[in-house]
């Protein structure tokens, strides 16, 4: 591996398992390791080898956060990146971008929503058009620790200030769920249906 510190995995569809270090990002068969690294003389280089997190894309796109140079979204059959840096990639006519260059974590929903958590609020990419929007209220200047999707289209967010919040499909809004006095850790939902907060000092809820 590129670096001991290891913090995040998944496998894609061909069976190569992506694992995201501090020190670049790793392709794993089985058999050999493919480390992939930022070059300051090739922008097709992931923007950064610090890493935090990973998602896989229905289309077989790794996105890649970093902690304090955006995203990347890589392509596996090309072996380049594309980066999404704070203050790049607005939408036409609006100031929508990433809320900060340090991704705390990623997941998607309904194939094409990336929900991209940062030191400094929730926004979510739509990956078919590019656009990324700010969510609004407290979740959009919140240090946001984890993020979870359910059933494909179930988003549950929680913060480092202790909320847990969900979305709610009805009113197209997050609502406040749980609020505690530590940093959520991580959001599981079991086969019975029943939602599992960790947190980072209170515990376990259900």
């Amino acid at each position: 591996l590129s670096s001991n510190m290891v913090v995040d995995i998944l496998q894609d569809r061909s069976r190569w398992t992506w694992i995201a270090t501090r020190n670049g990002l790793n392709q794993f068969d089985a058999h050999e390791t493919r480390k992939h690294l930022h070059n300051p003389d090739n922008n097709a280089s992931l923007s950064s080898n610090d890493l935090t997190c990973l998602a896989l894309g229905g289309d077989g796109m790794v996105w890649v956060g970093t902690a304090g140079f955006g995203l990347n979204r890589f392509d596996p059959e090309t072996q380049t990146a594309t980066r999404f840096l704070p203050g790049f990639n607005r939408s036409p006519g609006t100031s929508e971008r990433l809320p900060s260059g340090y991704i705390s974590d990623l997941a998607i929903s309904e194939k094409h929503f990336l929900w991209v958590g940062t030191d400094k609020g929730l926004a979510v990419m739509n990956m078919l058009s590019g656009k990324i929007r700010r969510i609004e209220g407290d979740l959009g200047i919140s240090r946001i620790s984890c993020i979870s999707v359910f059933d494909d289209k179930t988003v549950w967010v929680g913060t480092a200030k202790g909320e847990v919040y969900q979305w709610d499909n009805a009113g197209s809004e997050f609502i406040k769920i749980l609020e505690k006095s530590s940093p959520i850790s991580s959001i599981a939902r079991d086969t019975k249906l029943q939602v599992w907060v960790g947190t980072n000092g209170s515990g376990l809820y259900r």
